[in-house]
Formats: structure tokens, sequence, C-alpha cells
């Protein structure tokens, strides 16, 4: 049912309300032995696949998860590398390569630069910003891998933002930038997003990057591509917009108070929003705006969303206080699996990122538990992958207070340790390559 026809029958909406107000209390209380409040809600079901998943309406318990009950999968890092400062890691989505941020030492002078790894380790290249104004760095692996973005900043915030493409060839003349800037291509390569974040501006250009369009934005913005780059969803403040392919802006017609996530499906289909205005949501639309399904959610927690590459199923992870983890069929909002993390007492559990495997339905987690330990905050990393059907697996222990970043299938996993203190009292940075897809087709679907 659309926005417009809810507002015109007021009688409809005042019944349903009182309809959602009692399954929405009756599933509560069947769901209270299970820790959650993730439930049937609004829903416009459609037909499912038999014995795929439980047909709409028929909600999963709620999983309880400690992670010192999985086994441990018997894996070490493929390679590492060690950096005299620290180093941020960006992977690519295909998992070819690594894009590693590192400042070099040029005699008594500290250069930012990054350098490309391959799957061995082995340096692919590497580029250095040598010019003495220049003081800090960033490059980030774009489009699935098929280009790098790079920007340079000097001491006053103005810089460059440079395009490479995979093998280190720069594509076009850098284009000057102000401030911190956060860059998102379409899986195409056809158009470029820069976020200005300083001065609150976005620009739109093509991937041979011509400007297509600027606007003014909030210092609270989401970017999502689809996959052929006709449109780009902006997550403003409480308002999404949709450029299109030739820089005209529209307001999605979807509906949504206090927004925290978005993520758009790879062929544009379905949004998934979701929103911690009082009580959290989890909303999921069609393209052109009209509310597919909705569902309460435990409050809590960040609320992060990830949909498969093939755009069927949808993660919702890191809601509630313990890092609960749900995944979701698309088409109808049908639940496979639940589940809470049980961290250890005096610890809080979260869930920092998620992928799912489309072929197997696996769903790779990074599952983190903190606590304080004197003044210092200590977390404790664990990579954790679940069956189609929500088994906890098997888990790879992480050094604690480590960054990773991993393909977007979860096969590869790039670790970063920084101002680690050995036993001998030298302080190491390093980066760590993990390559799990062995593991994977061992497991994956039994």
């Amino acid at each position: 049912m659309a926005f417009g026809d809810l507002r015109s029958r007021k009688s409809v909406l005042w019944a349903s309300l009182a309809f959602v107000l009692f399954l929405a209390v009756a599933v509560a209380i069947s769901c209270s032995q299970g820790g959650g409040r993730l439930s049937a809600g609004l829903a416009l079901p459609s037909a499912g696949r038999s014995g795929e998943v439980p047909p709409m309406g028929e909600v999963p318990p709620m999983g309880e998860v400690v992670v010192s009950r999985i086994p441990e999968a018997a894996v070490k890092p493929a390679w590492e590398s060690s950096f005299s400062d620290a180093v941020l890691a960006s992977t690519a989505a295909s998992g070819d390569y690594v894009v590693a941020n590192v400042t070099y030492k040029e005699g008594r002078r500290s250069v930012p630069g990054f350098q490309v790894l391959g799957r061995n380790g082995k340096v692919l290249w590497e580029r250095r910003f040598s010019d003495n104004r220049y003081r800090y760095s960033r490059a980030d692996s774009l489009a699935g891998g098929q280009f790098i973005g790079a920007v340079v900043l000097d001491y006053y915030d103005k810089g460059l933002f440079y395009l490479f493409d995979k093998d280190g060839r720069l594509l076009w003349t850098p284009r000057n930038v102000t401030g911190s800037i956060t860059s998102l291509m379409s899986a195409d390569g056809s158009r470029l997003a820069l976020l200005d974040d300083s001065n609150h501006r976005l620009y739109v250009l093509t991937g041979a990057g011509e400007e297509l369009a600027s606007f003014s934005v909030s210092a609270r913005v989401t970017l999502r591509f689809t996959d052929g780059g006709d449109d780009l969803f902006v997550l403003d403040g409480d308002k999404i917009h949709v450029v299109d392919r030739k820089g005209g802006s529209t307001q999605f017609q979807g509906s949504v108070a206090a927004p925290s996530d978005l993520q758009v499906s790879p062929d544009g289909r379905y949004v998934a929003v979701t929103t911690t205005d009082g009580v959290d949501y989890l909303n999921l639309f069609r393209g052109d705006g009209e509310l597919g399904w909705k569902y309460p959610v435990d409050p809590g927690g960040t609320d992060k969303l990830v949909f498969s590459s093939d755009g069927r199923y949808l993660v919702l992870y890191d809601f509630g206080t313990r890092g609960g983890i749900a995944v979701f069929r698309v088409e109808d909002g049908a639940i496979l699996w639940r589940s809470y993390f049980t961290p250890s007492e005096g610890r809080r559990g979260s869930v920092r990122s998620a992928s799912i495997r489309p072929d197997t339905l696996e769903v790779e987690a990074n599952y983190v538990e903190s606590y304080r330990l004197g003044k210092q905050t200590v977390e404790e990393h664990y990579l954790v992958v679940f069956t189609r059907q929500g088994q906890a697996q098997w888990r790879v222990t992480l050094e604690a207070n480590v960054d990773l970043d991993a393909s977007s299938d979860g096969s590869v996993v790039a670790v970063t340790t920084n101002n680690s203190i050995q036993v001998d009292g030298s302080v190491t940075n390093r980066l760590f390559w993990y390559d799990l897809l062995a593991l994977f087709n061992l497991k994956g679907g039994k």
C-alpha cells in the first residue's frame, strides 16, 4: 500500500495500527524466551521458495552464541608485512589485492603514500607523494577493485584527488580538493562521488572526471550507488535523495524518521533503511518508494545492513546491546535465522561488519568484545562464520585492538595492528592477509 493511500484512508490506517499493535504484543510475548524483539511486523508477503526458508510469519527462535564455544579454525595469515609507521588497509571487493596506506622515510622526512600488494604479499606498485608540502594521503579501492582513488593534502588541507586503474595508470588530471574527502564509485566505474567532509559538499562526476553536479549536504551523509551507476542514493540527515545519471536530484518517496543506515540492492530494486526514532525499525522499500515490509528491532546497537551480491538476501547486524545478527529474504521479509552473541561477564559485544555469500548463504561477521583494563579499552576481535541455518560453525581469533577490511564475500580479510608493543619493548605496525576461501569451500552449505 502506497503512502498516498495511507494518508487518504484514515479509517483504514487506524484499523491497521490496531491490528499491528495486537500482533506486536502477541509476538513479543511469544519471543520473550528468546531475548529479542525482532518479530513479524508490517509486511506485504509474496510466495516463497519451498524448503529454502521458513514461510512468512514463522519467526525462528532467537539463537544465543558464545564465542568461546565456537570451534577455532586452524588458519594462519597467508602472509604479513611490517611497516615503520601506522598502516591502514583497503581491500579490493574482488579480493585480488589490498591497498596499504603507509608513511615512507626519506632521510629525515616522512612522505605519505601507499602500496598495492597482491594475493602473494608482493608489492605490485606503489605511489609516494614526495612534494614537501604534503602531510597526509589516503587511498582506497573503488568499483569492486577496478580503480584506486587517492587524496593527498598539505598543511592547509588543500590538495589533489587522483584516480588510478588497478595497475597504477593515472586516468585523468588530478582534481583540486579541500579537506577530507570520501570517495565512492559505481561498480561499473561510470560514475564517481566525492564527498567533501570538511565543507559539506557532494560532487558527482563521470568516470572520466567530468563534473555532473554538486550539492550542499549536512554533516551526516551516507552514499550508495546502484551497480550500473544509474542512481546515487544520498542519505542526508533525515532525507533520502536520488541523483540520476545526468546529475538531477529528486527526493526518494519512501518516508522514514531518524534513519541510521541505508543500503541499496545492487540492481536498485530495493532500498533498506534502519531507523532509530524511539523504536528501531528495519524498513524495506521498493525502488519506487513503496514500503514492502518493516520489522521492529531491539534498540541499543548501530543497526547496520548489507545485501547479498545478488540482492536476494539482507543481513541486519549489530542490533540490540549484545551484537545481534539476522538474515532476511528480501522479496517477502521472511527471516532465515537470528542470533545474539553472549559476551563474557563485564564485556560488551558488537558486530562491526558482516558479509553474506550468495552461493552458500554463509555469513561472516567481525564480532568484537570490548572491556576496560585500567585506563585502556581493550577490543578482542573474532571472525565468525554462520551456516545458512544460523549455526556458528567456526571462528578465527585475531589480535586485540586491530582494524580489518574484507572482500565483498568475506573470503579475503586484511587485518592491521598498529603501535603494538612487543615483549622486547619494540613497537610494530603490521598487515596480515587471511585467505579464508578454502574454509568456505570445505564447510559451505553443509
